[in-house]
C-alpha cells in the first residue's frame, strides 16, 4: 500500500543510457518486444511506458525534470520531477513513472492546455478509452490497470493544465518629471489601509472553466479506479483559485465555493461531482527546495500527501490515519488558510431543504477539514491536518479505513485467483474460509480490527447462505466477510465473488 504511480510531462535526458534494471523490466513487461511493443529495446525512449523508480537519483538520472541539458538555457523545473522528489523526501520507497514528453503545461492558451488532459487519461467526457483486458489501450493513467502493486495514483500536472491564462502585469507607472519641492509645513497624507502581500507571480490559478475541466477529469479517473482498480486511490491537488468574479468566493469561503460553484443550486458544484472513496483531494500547495524552479515557486501537494501515506503505511500500518504526520522537506504552504476556514461548515442555505446529490444534509454538513486532506501549521510545525477521502459516506470518508478495505480487497483478490479453477464443492469452500480467516486474523493481530478475540472482530462465510444454487449454475462462488475496523463505525461487509470464467470480483457495503 506504499507504491505510487506518477503520470506527467517530462523529457528524457539526452545521451544518458538507460539502466540495465529498467531495460530488463520493460522487456519482461513486454514493452520492448512482442505484440505490445511501444519502446526501443536497445535505446528506450521511456515515453508513455511505466518506469520503475526505486530512488530519487534514478529518476534524476533518466529524466530532464529541471531541463538542465542546455547550458545556455535558464533552469526550469517540471511538476512531475518535483512530485517524484517530494514523494521520496516524505518517505516513499518505490514508485512508477509514466512520462509524457515534452512538458505541456507552459504552452499555449488555457483551451490549448486543456486538450492535453486526454494524454493523462485518454477518453471523451466522463468516459475513458481503456480496458484492463486490452493493454494496447493503456495510455497515461490507464497504465495503473497493469500495475497490480500500485496503490496511489498522482497526476501532478493536472492543476497546471487547467490553470487560467496568465494576465500580463500592468505597465509600470512613470513618475512625473517635475522636480521635488520641499514644503516645510505640509499636511500629512492619510495612512493607507493594511493589505496582505500579493501572491507570488506566476502561481497557476484556476478560473471557472478550469475548475469545471478539473472536476470532470477527477470524476473520470475516480470512476476508472472504482470500476477496474478498487485497490488504488487517486490523490489529486485542488487548484488555487483565480481572483476573479467567478471564483472570488473560493478565497472567502473555500467550502462554500466547493459546494455551490457552478450556478444556482450548485448543479455543477465541484465537491458533489468528485465525491468518491477512491479520491483524496489535498490542499493547499507547498514550497520545497524543488519548487523554486516551478512557476510562482509553489508545487502541487499531491505527491507530498502520497509520500506521507507511503511512510505511514511502512511505519505504522496503512489502516492507521496519517493525520498529524510531519511534512518533511516542506518549508511553507501557499495559500495559508485561516483556522476559521479550516473548521468552517457549510451554511444552511447551501444545503437546501432536501437531499443534495443523493446525499442527506447531514452528509454535507461537515467541516472542510473532514472533506479535504488539508496541510497546515501547528505548534509542532507543518503537519497533515486531516486524512480523508471525498466520499459522502462517513464509513468510507476516513482515509485509514478506505486503505484497510483496499488491503483486504487486494488480499482477497489473490485468494480468488489462486482457486478460481477449483470445483465449487465443500472442500473448496472450506479452503476459502481458512485462507480468508488467516488474512483477517493477521489484520486483527496488527490492530486494524477491534475485538478481544478474532471471533469478535470478524466473521467469514462461504456456504449455502452466501452461494445459492443459482450462483452455482451460473458458475459463481460467493464468500462474505464482515469485520469491525478499529474506527468509529459499526461494521463493514465485503463480498468476494468467483466466476467460472476466471474472474474474481469484490463488492463492499456498510452492514446495516
Amino acid at each position: 500500500m506504499d507504491v505510487a504511480l506518477f503520470v506527467g510531462f517530462a523529457e528524457r535526458r539526452a545521451d544518458v543510457p538507460v539502466a540495465a534494471s529498467i531495460k530488463r523490466w520493460l522487456e519482461e513487461a513486454g514493452w520492448t518486444r512482442g505484440p505490445y511493443k511501444r519502446d526501443d529495446e536497445e535505446n528506450p525512449t521511456l515515453v508513455d511506458v511505466p518506469v520503475p523508480i526505486d530512488r530519487w537519483e534514478t529518476f534524476d538520472r533518466h529524466f530532464a525534470w529541471d531541463r538542465r541539458d542546455g547550458l545556455s538555457a535558464p533552469r526550469a523545473g517540471t511538476y512531475l520531477g518535483a512530485a517524484v522528489r517530494s514523494f521520496f523526501a516524505q518517505g516513499g520507497r518505490a514508485c512508477y513513472v509514466v512520462a509524457l514528453a515534452p512538458p505541456k503545461w507552459s504552452e499555449g492558451s488555457q483551451s490549448d492546455r486543456l486538450t492535453h488532459l486526454a494524454e493523462l487519461l485518454p477518453g471523451v467526457g466522463v468516459s475513458f478509452d481503456a480496458s484492463p483486458v486490452d493493454r494496447a489501450l493503456w495510455r497515461g493513467a490507464a497504465h495503473v490497470l497493469g500495475l497490480p502493486d500500485v496503490s496511489l495514483l498522482c497526476l501532478p500536472d493536472l492543476a497546471a493544465l487547467c490553470a487560467a491564462d496568465v494576465v500580463p502585469p500592468a505597465p509600470p507607472v512613470v513618475p512625473s518629471g517635475a522636480p521635488e519641492v520641499f514644503v516645510e509645513c505640509s499636511t500629512p497624507e492619510a495612512s493607507s489601509t493594511f493589505t496582505m502581500s500579493p501572491p507570488a507571480a506566476g502561481v497557476p490559478r484556476c478560473n471557472a472553466l478550469g475548475y469545471d475541466a478539473w472536476a470532470t477529469f477527477v470524476a473520470r479517473a475516480g470512476a476508472m479506479l472504482a470500476r477496474h482498480a478498487r485497490e488504488v486511490e487517486l490523490v489529486a491537488a485542488l487548484p488555487i483559485p483565480l481572483r476573479d468574479e467567478d471564483t472570488a468566493l473560493a478565497e472567502e469561503d473555500l467550502h462554500a465555493f466547493l459546494l455551490t460553484s457552478g450556478g444556482e443550486g450548485g448543479a455543477w458544484a465541484l465537491l458533489p461531482r468528485i465525491e468518491s472513496s477512491f479520491v483524496q483531494i489535498v490542499y493547499p500547495w507547498v514550497k520545497t527546495p524543488a519548487s523554486a524552479l516551478l512557476p510562482g515557486g509553489v508545487e502541487s501537494p499531491d505527491a507530498v500527501l502520497a509520500g506521507v501515506l507511503a511512510r505511514n503505511a511502512l511505519a505504522r500500518g496503512t489502516f492507521r490515519s496519517a493525520m498529524g504526520a510531519e511534512l518533511a522537506d516542506v518549508f511553507q504552504i501557499f495559500p495559508l488558510l485561516e483556522r476559521s476556514a479550516i473548521a468552517s461548515r457549510p451554511r444552511a442555505s447551501m444545503l437546501g431543504p432536501v437531499t443534495k446529490g443523493g446525499h442527506t444534509k447531514r452528509a454535507l454538513d461537515v467541516p472542510l477539514v473532514d472533506r479535504i486532506s488539508l496541510l497546515g501549521t501547528t505548534p509542532s510545525g507543518l503537519r497533515l491536518l486531516s486524512d480523508v477521502t471525498t466520499s459522502p459516506d462517513e464509513a468510507y470518508r476516513q482515509g485509514g479505513l478506505q486503505r484497510l478495505v483496499s488491503v483486504l480487497t487486494r488480499a482477497l483478490r489473490d485468494v480468488g485467483a489462486a482457486i478460481v479453477f477449483e470445483p465449487a464443492n465443500m472442500q473448496t469452500r472450506a479452503r476459502i474460509v481458512r485462507r480468508i480467516e488467516g488474512i483477517v486474523t493477521r489484520l486483527w493481530e496488527l490492530g486494524a480490527l477491534r475485538g478481544a478475540a478474532p471471533e469478535e472482530a470478524f466473521s467469514v462465510r462461504c456456504d449455502d447462505t452466501t452461494t445459492t444454487q443459482a450462483d452455482v449454475d451460473a458458475g459463481r462462488l460467493v464468500a462474505e466477510i464482515e469485520f469491525s475496523p478499529a474506527h468509529a463505525i459499526e461494521r463493514i461487509r465485503v463480498t468476494l465473488t468467483l466466476r467460472e470464467d476466471g474472474a474474481a470480483s469484490l463488492g463492499r457495503r456498510e452492514a446495516p
